[in-house]
């Protein structure tokens, strides 16, 4: 059969050029297969670049245009450098430029740098935790977005999920507080997951699927070395699993990066990733404001927050909190409840 009948029109014109074509023309088809293709600058490498070499707005769209020109297409647009640029900018809400003065709040630059090179522990849980919810609230749709009739039956399963939670663990799940953010916060996703099969059973989700993810956030908040191949391919066959069961809810951006690219970082981390939670500072919080209450003076705001922070250097002081005798807290083992927890796959597996 030629391969025009068997509707092969491109690979028939192929072999029509050849033949039909000059000695070299087969000649350069293969070199053509063979040959090294260009391959375009990234965002961030165009934006390096363009530092490297002082290039200007002007002088760096002079050479993409030249290329361009030439049929080679190596340069993003200035378009795509200068969200490279925003990338490297803090919220500019933490920004504040005068006249005579440019300032930057230390916390939300360490958050920023975080958030690019490494990985937030302590709120991955919390995200882990919601991506599950969310799952849930559409199982009775199986559809990322919800519209008309479908969204209505999103909030009634949503409604069902937080009375159970309320009822058979006393956890308040996905409810707006007032002041400040939701009742999605890390102990609640902690409870979530030392409790796997009572949340397996209230959301009607994947009882082993929630297990592998536990025992992930347990790995990465361990504050111990890691066997990175071995976690690697835990998560991966997470990932894979993840996939299988839900195709149709969208990995949110934070979930795939722990899936799919956490090993990475903790290649190049150069302490345990756990050692670098913000745990510490998050559990802060409540003395802040227990110092606000009982150890500042009201005749002003200023004077409050003087207060405040004057006790919170006295509080984190080397000298005062080396002398302070901290309680011994029993802390679970990580290793023990990963092997019950790959056990338990296993046996699943196994039915």
């Amino acid at each position: 059969m030629s391969l025009r009948k068997s509707r092969n029109v491109d690979a028939a014109k192929l072999v029509k050029d050849i033949a039909e074509g000059s000695r070299t023309t087969a000649t350069r088809y293969r070199d053509s297969l063979t040959a090294k293709r260009e391959k375009p600058f990234t965002k961030d490498e165009a934006l390096s670049l363009l530092i490297e070499g002082r290039l200007s707005k002007n002088m760096y769209n002079t050479i993409r245009a030249a290329g361009i020109s030439h049929n080679c297409s190596l340069f993003p647009s200035y378009k795509n450098v200068l969200d490279a640029k925003k990338d490297c900018y803090p919220p500019a809400v933490d920004i504040r430029i005068t006249e005579t003065c440019a300032e930057v709040k230390l916390q939300a630059l360490l958050d920023h740098t975080n958030l690019q090179f490494g990985i937030s522990s302590l709120h991955a849980w919390i995200r882990f935790f919601e991506c599950l919810l969310h799952i849930s609230y559409r199982l009775d749709v199986k559809k990322w977005q919800s519209r008309g009739e479908d969204k209505v039956k999103v909030e009634s399963r949503k409604k069902n999920v937080q009375k159970g939670f309320r009822q058979k663990l006393g956890l308040l799940v996905d409810m707006p507080k007032q002041g400040y953010g939701s009742t999605n916060d890390g102990n609640t996703a902690r409870r979530f997951f030392e409790n796997a099969e009572i949340s397996a059973g209230i959301t009607a989700l994947d009882l082993s699927l929630i297990k592998r993810i536990h025992v992930m956030l347990q790995v990465l908040s361990c504050g111990f070395d890691i066997d990175i191949p071995m976690y690697e391919a835990y998560c991966i066959e997470t990932a894979r699993l993840y996939a299988q069961l839900y195709p149709w809810f969208c990995m949110p951006t934070t979930v795939h990066k722990i899936l799919l690219h956490s090993s990475k970082i903790l290649e190049s981390s150069i302490l345990p990733i756990g050692q670098m939670s913000e745990e510490a500072q998050e559990s802060c919080n409540k003395f802040i404001k227990q110092y606000r209450q009982d150890f500042a003076r009201k005749c002003s705001r200023t004077k409050t927050m003087e207060d405040v922070f004057q006790r919170l250097l006295v509080a984190s002081d080397p000298v005062i909190s080396s002398i302070q005798k901290l309680p011994l807290l029993k802390t679970p083992s990580c290793e023990a409840q990963s092997s019950d927890d790959d056990s338990a796959h296993s046996t699943d597996d196994e039915y």
